[in-house]
């Protein structure tokens, strides 16, 4: 039964290793020679839409159709941007992206789904064999032919991942899973979005305000806010792993525990600016 199912998934598989080494080089020459934003974003958009119309790599199918086409070009192209936006200290989004690709993977294992988290397992591999070089200080690096193909996998694989499960167990709110695991690096690309709109920048213009640079402001040492942000991934992360399978009350904490790091982590942000304004 593997083997045809290997045969019957062939042509996505060649189409996401299309897709993946498109993003690749174009990573390649915006790391070497610099390349617009909207360029790249409509770059991401086109391979995540091949994927997403062409061979059925769909979240949220029971909205319908269009708007399960449209949510999960969306999820694709964020969480692609989330770990490539990561990519501004050593380790951090090797680390990050190891840390959540951990997590899925045992969420995979939990819900039966043996394919995807064998590819889980892969990417965990390369991560970690990357990562001995690239934990700081780092002798390589990543850039984005890296980031954006780290990213645009997490994404995909999430987006192939069955979170219901009626005979297993468990609710509607498994869908929220992925969210959960990547919550540290959705929080960062939409707070720099924020940020930026807020000045009147460009959200996909780089800059020195993401989350690590916020926490080198406030006294932390790369390296620090480096692990700092390791350990907030997984702390997050950890209680998303099974939320498919708990109770409603179970899974309300849950999510009640990651609304309440993140905003501790919003709350201390805020008052390290306003004790800086006020020195």
């Amino acid at each position: 039964p593997h083997a045809a199912r290997l045969a019957t998934t062939l042509p996505s598989l060649v189409a996401l290793l299309g897709a993946i080494t498109a993003l690749h080089v174009m990573g390649l020459i915006d790391d070497r020679r610099g390349l617009p934003a909207i360029p790249k974003l409509l770059v991401q958009i086109g391979a995540a839409s091949v994927l997403v119309v062409w061979f059925d790599v769909r979240l949220l199918e029971l909205l319908g159709p269009v708007p399960s086409v449209i949510v999960t070009i969306i999820w694709i192209v964020a969480v692609t941007n989330a770990i490539n936006f990561l990519d501004n200290m050593d380790g951090l989004a090797a680390g990050v992206s190891a840390i959540a690709a951990t997590l899925l993977m045992v969420a995979c294992l939990v819900n039966h789904q043996w394919f995807i988290a064998a590819t889980l397992a892969l990417l965990i591999g390369g991560l970690l064999g990357f990562l001995v070089f690239n934990i700081p200080p780092a002798r390589i690096f990543m850039g984005d032919g890296g980031s954006l193909v780290v990213g645009f996998l997490l994404a995909v694989l999430t987006a192939r991942t069955t979170y219901l499960h009626p005979d297993l167990g468990g609710g509607w709110f498994g869908v929220f899973m992925p969210v959960i695991i990547l919550a540290i690096p959705l929080y960062d690309l939409t707070s720099v979005t924020i940020i930026r709109l807020s000045q009147g920048k460009s959200p996909l213009v780089g800059d020195q305000q993401h989350f690590s640079h916020r926490l080198v402001q406030r006294g932390f040492s790369r390296r620090g806010a480096v692990f700092t942000i390791w350990g907030a991934t997984a702390v997050t992360g950890i209680g998303g792993v099974s939320l498919g399978r708990l109770d409603g009350w179970q899974a309300a904490l849950v999510g009640t525990q990651t609304l309440l790091v993140l905003a501790w982590i919003a709350m201390m942000e805020h008052g390290s600016r306003h004790a800086a304004r006020e020195r």
